[in-house]
C-alpha cells in the first residue's frame, strides 16, 4: 500500500485527485459526448464559440448607448440559420429600443441544402434564404453574415452570388464584416472605408 501511495504522490495525483488543488480530475459519464454531439448547447455544430465573450461585450456596450435617431426611417432583414437566431435577436433588441424610426427584421433560415441538419448560419445558401425571403417586405436592404460567402468571393455554397440574391429578392443584399462594429454600421446605413473580408472560415462573427 506505501509503495501505491509513493507512485500516486509522484504522478502528482492520489486515487484521481490533484495535489495541487485538491480537485478530482476524472471526467462525468457523457461529459464528452456534450462537447462534440453537435447540439447548440455544445458549441453550435461542434464548432469553436471562441467569440463568445465578444458578442456579450458587443450586447453591453448597446444597452450603455444612449438612445440614437435616424435622418430617415430604415428597414433591414438580416438572414440567420436558426441556432444563432435567440441570442442574435436579444442583441438586436437593444438597438430597436434605442432607435425609434429602425425596424429589424431578424428571420431564421432551414438550411434544405444540407438536409435541414445543419443549423449554423455560415452555411447556409442562396437558394435556401431566397425561399424563406420571397414575397416579404424586405425594407432598405438584406444583410448577409459575411461568413455564409466562399473565401475571396461574393459566392454562396450553392453558386449564388450576392448580386443573384439581390437581383431575385428585389432589394439590394449588402455583405457585413464579422465584428459588431460591421453589423450595427449596416444596420444603421452607416457607410464604412474598410471593406469586410471574405473568410468563411472566420469564427470570430457577429453570427453562428
Amino acid at each position: 500500500a506505501g509503495d501505491e501511495l509513493r507512485k500516486g504522490q509522484d504522478s502528482g495525483k492520489v486515487d484521481g485527485v490533484d495535489k495541487e488543488d485538491g480537485t478530482d480530475k476524472k471526467e462525468e459519464p457523457g461529459q464528452e459526448e456534450a462537447k462534440t454531439d453537435g447540439s447548440p448547447e455544445a458549441g453550435n455544430q461542434g464548432a469553436p464559440d471562441g467569440n463568445a465573450a465578444d458578442r456579450e461585450a458587443e450586447k453591453q456596450a448597446l444597452e450603455e448607448a444612449g438612445d440614437l435617431t435616424l435622418s430617415s426611417p430604415r428597414h433591414v432583414t438580416i438572414p440567420t440559420g436558426e441556432c444563432g437566431f435567440e441570442f442574435l435577436n436579444k442583441m438586436l433588441d437593444v438597438l430597436r429600443d434605442r432607435c425609434n424610426n429602425l425596424s429589424i427584421d431578424l428571420v431564421p433560415v432551414r438550411n434544405d441544402f444540407f438536409g435541414g441538419t445543419v443549423n449554423v448560419t455560415g452555411l447556409l445558401t442562396g437558394g435556401d434564404i431566397c425561399a424563406k425571403l420571397a414575397g416579404r417586405e424586405l425594407g432598405d436592404a438584406v444583410l448577409i453574415a459575411n461568413n455564409m460567402l466562399r473565401a475571396g468571393e461574393d459566392v454562396f455554397l450553392d453558386d449564388m452570388t450576392l448580386s443573384e440574391l439581390s437581383e431575385r429578392l428585389g432589394v439590394t443584399a449588402v455583405r457585413v464584416g464579422g465584428s459588431g462594429e460591421d453589423l450595427f454600421a449596416a444596420v444603421m446605413g452607416i457607410e464604412r472605408t474598410d471593406e469586410a473580408g471574405h473568410d468563411p472560415y472566420e469564427y470570430k462573427s457577429w453570427e453562428v
